[in-house]
């Protein structure tokens, strides 16, 4: 896989999306083949031959609109909706059982800018069974090439379990100059170019004994209130000491530091709903409507909030996570 034309493709997907959103957005036949189709392809799937890409996939339990082939069997399947659909949990539930069903080991649902890729025979909680996400338009061009790797077509078809390449080099500075086709092993070693985002994966060292990563599974924050939370040695009180404090601090952080501007609006996450819409200069959705109660963020910007306390950590972990700050960096003190 050539890393400088995967990331000349999806700057060129970016721009058909911020070009001809509404177009895109009129039904999924278009969004399949603008903006799925030509990333499947550059991942080494070819889906005009049947051996690697089925389409329309299935049964009388249920189907999907891709199969990725490996030998005669389905390694994943994709959940293909148009552009302006967003990713519900519902609908991938969907999908995910019935991939379940037929022994599928892989899921991926797709509205042509957001990715997310799924285990779907793992028992954990759906959020935790997301192998990859990326954004085209949001998450940065080197960062969703890294990302996208573990759809590859020789990563999914090979008999052992598919690796993240990526993975060292989304927690390292990138700044790799490149001359010459790259490869695979180029990502592994040190990442791509960083081409149109200079962001790189930031991170911390562990603070005092009493706080608690935000990536820690063993962290049950039901019942329990945020008291302060620290970032790159910054450490900020929460008062009144509300989660929604917590997230508004974080929103702030990002605004302060120079990483999320009012031209990002609007800004999504998985977890909020109606749109996904999580960040915007007015509190309302793009459907009209209103956010469940918000907060109030610098910059004329407001960030919905109202969630339970596991949803405020999922939900600030995913947008640290767009703004490549790792979120094990960040820690909290509970009361």
């Amino acid at each position: 896989m050539d890393l400088t034309k995967a990331s000349e493709l999806f700057d060129e997907l970016r721009g058909k999306i911020e070009s001809h959103r509404n177009y895109l957005s009129a039904n999924e036949t278009r969004t399949r083949q603008v903006l799925i189709d030509p990333l499947l392809r550059e991942l080494g799937w070819d889906v005009t031959d049947p051996d690697q890409v089925q389409l329309e996939y299935s049964t009388a339990a249920g189907g999907a609109d891709y199969a990725l082939m490996r030998n005669g069997n389905a390694v994943a399947v994709i959940d293909a909706r148009k552009l302006a659909m967003p990713l519900e949990e519902r609908e991938t539930m969907r999908v995910l059982n019935y991939a379940d069903i037929r022994g599928i080991p892989y899921m991926i649902t797709s509205n042509g800018d957001e990715w997310q890729m799924y285990e779907v025979l793992s028992r954990m909680p759906i959020e935790e069974r997301i192998k990859t996400e990326f954004s085209v338009t949001r998450t940065p061009t080197h960062e969703s090439v890294l990302r996208s790797l573990l759809i590859w077509n020789i990563n999914l078809v090979s008999n052992s379990v598919p690796v993240f390449a990526g993975e060292s080099a989304l927690h390292a500075s990138i700044s790799v100059h490149v001359d010459k086709p790259s490869t695979i092993q180029d990502a592994s070693i040190e990442g791509i170019n960083k081409r149109r985002n200079t962001r790189s994966l930031e991170v911390a060292q562990e603070p005092n004994p009493g706080w608690f990563s935000i990536t820690d599974r063993s962290i049950n924050p039901t019942g329990k209130k945020p008291i302060a939370m620290k970032i790159q040695e910054e450490e900020y009180k929460l008062n009144p000491r509300q989660w929604t404090k917590f997230d508004q601090c974080i929103g702030s952080w990002l605004i302060n530091s120079g990483r999320i501007e009012r031209s990002d609006c609007p800004i999504f996450i998985t977890k909020s709903p109606r749109g996904n819409c999580f960040i915007d200069i007015k509190p309302i959705h793009p459907d009209g409507n209103k956010f469940r109660s918000h907060e109030e963020l610098p910059n004329g910007m407001y960030m919905e909030t109202g969630f339970s306390a596991k949803d405020h950590l999922i939900n600030m972990r995913k947008l640290l996570e767009q703004y490549c700050i790792d979120p094990s960096s960040v820690y909290v003190r509970l009361n």
